[in-house]
């Protein structure tokens, strides 16, 4: 990548969280008649800890039905 080009990355998932050392260019134009507005973060990130994995409770065990003592 060529020296001054900006690079646009994305993260895909939410749940990150991030270090953010940088500023927010706000930027303004009109095309057709229609205000648009783009904001932009400038700066560096840097990636702390990943989303954590959901836990999904273990499924309730059926309660036995015949309850008779069992030999041992």
């Amino acid at each position: 990548m060529p020296s001054g080009a900006a690079e646009k990355r994305s993260v895909g998932a939410p749940g990150w969280l991030v270090a953010v050392d940088g500023r927010i260019e706000l930027g303004q134009w009109e095309t057709d008649g229609t205000k648009r507005h783009d904001d932009t973060v400038v700066g560096n990130v840097e990636f702390l800890a990943a989303p954590r994995p959901t836990e999904e409770p273990e499924p309730a065990k059926p309660a036995r039905k015949n309850k008779e003592p069992v030999a041992a």
